[in-house]
């Protein structure tokens, strides 16, 4: 199952990366550290506004929902749908947004649970 699992992952990146091109932030840092339970991404970039941190902050909030992961993951594809970030929030534990200096970091945790 770690298959499923990075699938998920990729798609978060995927949709993540892409929000920030098209917000306008075209120079950002993506971390990836994956251990033993979770999966930590780390998006940095002195670009990013607060406008992106607002709705982050608002849409992706949605709880964990291993049904859309198991059921419903096909039918999310490449769904351009305006609560996207919330359909990424049924993907994640966690999202924390905090400044370190001039650099925004965006942090998103997955509990690995398919292996």
């Amino acid at each position: 199952m770690k298959r499923q699992e990075n699938r998920i992952v990729t798609k978060i990146i995927r949709d993540l990366c892409l929000m920030m091109l098209n917000s306008g932030v075209h120079d950002f840092h993506v971390e990836i550290k994956e251990e033993h339970t979770r999966t930590i991404l780390r998006f940095a970039s002195k670009d990013i506004k607060s406008e992106i941190t607002d709705k982050i902050d608002k849409e992706m909030v949605c709880e964990r929902e291993i049904e859309v992961e198991t059921y419903g993951f096909e039918l999310l594809g490449d769904m351009q749908a305006q609560n996207e970030l919330e359909l990424l929030g049924c993907l994640t534990d966690s999202v924390s947004i905090k400044k370190e200096e001039d650099t925004t970091i965006i942090e998103v945790i997955r509990k690995n649970i398919y292996g």
